[in-house]
């Protein structure tokens, strides 16, 4: 049975199981105040996305100024505690990895969407960290601080040093609220500014709260230049938003409208026709080659940019949602193994650091040159792992990352575009290899918008923080057995001809 038979019968199987839930009507009146409110969901999504069971507590060590760890992890989140799920699945032993992480709250980060859509309250994206971390793992509650790669030592925020034979970096981005004037401020006073935000668990409730008491005026949405967590995330809160609208009639009343730096609707041309489509069937306004570059809260104004002259403009709004700034945390990018941009810089393809041999990263705070995703991590944990046990062994990387990633954008509460890709922004689509109609992923449906809110993160907690998801091979672990195997010969072949060329030099 192939990888996407395999998922689309069990897509379908959490769908029927949940059906009384699905066919519940999307939209209920609140009696109290007469407008469309969409209840929080908790029992059913319980149910279906909660681990099947909770691991043991991670080993906390928080005593010593310095240890020593075979396998240092930096970071606790999806990347982080994913591949050292993946790590002990392959016979390592968890006593030797040390995951290096300050919150003590996991985050399911993709749900915070459907949080500030009124869907999910933010405590269903939420497990403690001590029962994700894996079993036995050492759990360093700290922040690192700095890298010296030269040396295989970390130093932490609290003075703490820590030293390595292999690194992995999964630090995630950093949000940079402070980049954009007034913009903290009027998150901090969402109430009276109308500012929010998704990109933070609190802020994503506000969204909630604004976007109910929205009923007319300008909603405007915004993205910035800079790299995000999933590319085509800052879109699905306003397409919700619309739908939301629409729901309790006073969309007329509500002009929307996106900005963004970029020139079309999105990076992959397959999906951006459907965005396209949806923009115009649907009186949304996209504001191309505009980035936001202030917020005056008390005013509800904000000033935007044009990126080909530079000149400026403001705004007035009754909803701003903002998408901050994003970049790599900033112990990184003045480290030696940041790129220019500040990624650390890693083989495309090996995930291997393009300088320091024992050092590894993925996800959001690595240079691989594709959208950042929960997805894509899925694809490059299997890869990273396979090629870090085999330079522990003396051997030569030979796993290949395609780039593979999925942002699923959700265009409504009853639908959603099933984005999937590769490098150079090649689609490849799990669900449309199935000869089903309601499984073209070129067109928004409401079962992928199921899968989305209920498979996805029952997959996420129960498989892939297991270390049992491989990317878009889904439950089947990749094969790297041949590629193994040629390269292991390419090099017996070198040490040979080494050999033979030595002892004709003797003869000589």
């Amino acid at each position: 049975m192939k990888g996407s038979d395999v998922l689309g019968f069990f897509s379908v199987f959490l769908v029927a199981h949940n059906a009384a839930a699905f066919l519940r009507p999307p939209c209920l009146k609140d009696a109290s105040h007469g407008r469309g409110t969409y209840p929080h969901q908790r029992s059913v999504f319980t149910l279906v996305a909660s681990p099947l069971s909770a691991t043991s507590t991670a080993n906390d060590i928080n005593s010593g100024p310095t240890s020593h760890h075979k396998i240092l992890i930096l970071g606790g989140g999806t990347g982080g505690c994913g591949s050292a799920a993946h790590l002990i699945n392959e016979g390592m032993q968890a006593a030797d990895i040390c995951i290096v992480e300050p919150a003590s709250t996991h985050y399911y980060q993709p749900l915070w969407t459907l949080v500030g859509a009124g869907i999910f309250d933010r405590a269903t994206s939420a497990r403690p960290m001590s029962d994700i971390i894996p079993k036995g793992v050492a759990w360093a509650r700290d922040a690192a601080s700095k890298i010296d790669p030269e040396i295989n030592t970390v130093q932490c925020a609290s003075g703490r040093q820590l030293t390595y034979d292999y690194l992995i970096v999964a630090t995630g981005l950093q949000c940079d609220w402070d980049k954009i004037p007034g913009l903290q401020d009027a998150l901090h006073n969402s109430e009276t500014s109308h500012v929010c935000s998704n990109y933070h668990p609190e802020y994503a409730e506000n969204t909630w709260r604004v976007l109910r008491g929205l009923s007319e005026g300008s909603a405007l949405f915004t993205q910035p230049p800079s790299p995000v967590k999933c590319g085509g995330a800052p879109q699905k809160i306003m397409w919700l938003a619309d739908d939301y609208l629409r729901r309790n009639n006073r969309r007329n009343a509500v002009d929307i409208n996106f900005f963004m730096p970029q020139k079309v609707y999105f990076g992959v041309p397959r999906y951006a026709e459907v965005l396209e489509s949806e923009s115009k069937a649907r009186g949304v306004g996209f504001v191309f080659e505009t980035l936001l570059v202030g917020v005056n809260g008390e005013r509800r104004e904000a000033t935007f940019q044009r990126v080909k002259d530079g000149s400026e403009y403001t705004l007035p709004y009754a909803m701003l949602h903002v998408t901050p700034p994003m970049s790599a945390p900033d112990f990184l990018k003045t480290s030696p193994l940041a790129d220019p941009k500040g990624f650390v810089e890693v083989d495309k393809y090996t995930t291997q650091h393009v300088r320091y041999p024992n050092v590894f990263a993925l996800g959001d705070s690595s240079s691989l040159p594709t959208s950042k995703t929960m997805a894509a991590i899925t694809g490059q944990a299997p890869v990273l792992v396979h090629n870090l046990l085999r330079v522990m062994r003396g051997k030569r990387a030979t796993a290949t990352y395609d780039g593979f990633t999925s942002c699923p954008i959700v265009l409504g509460y009853d639908k959603l575009l099933m984005t999937e890709f590769v490098y150079d922004c090649v689609p490849q689509e799990t669900f449309t290899k199935i000869p089903l109609p309601f499984l073209d992923q070129g067109k928004p449906s409401f079962f992928f918008f199921l899968v989305k809110k209920y498979v996805f993160p029952f997959v996420y907690w129960n498989l892939f923080m297991k270390g049992r998801w491989y990317g878009s091979r889904l439950i089947f672990k990749p094969d790297y057995s041949e590629a193994d195997r040629r390269a292991d010969m390419e090099e017996e072949s070198k040490d040979v001809k080494g050999m033979a060329d030595a002892q004709a030099g003797k003869r000589a």
